[in-house]
């Protein structure tokens, strides 16, 4: 079979995602987001996984906005680029809030 660098089967429709957003996601509440990288510099919280599908996708987003941590900005990312992730790299969005 045919897997990424995470063993995510290529074929597969979803994509990886960095999602910042501002605030601090307490460990507590990042339990749930298990599957997740995880980084915080200062008050701004960077998120980097595998998105399986669109809903998968907003639901992330619901439960961000729901913690009151505002969205700052998201970007879909090749799999490859996770060996780099760093929250203050520079590349281009996808949005911007």
């Amino acid at each position: 079979m045919n897997r990424d660098s995470l063993g995510h089967h290529r074929s597969m429709p979803g994509a990886y995602y960095r999602i910042k957003v501002k605030g601090v996601l307490e460990q507590s509440l990042s339990a749930p987001l298990s599957d997740l990288q995880i980084q915080h510099e200062g008050n701004i919280t960077t998120l980097v996984g595998y998105m399986r599908d669109r809903a998968m996708l907003h639901g992330l987003l619901t439960q961000m906005r729901r913690l009151g941590l505002p969205l700052l900005w998201i970007q879909r990312i090749k799999s490859t680029d996770l060996i780099h992730f760093s929250p203050t790299s520079s590349q281009k969005n996808i949005a911007e809030v």
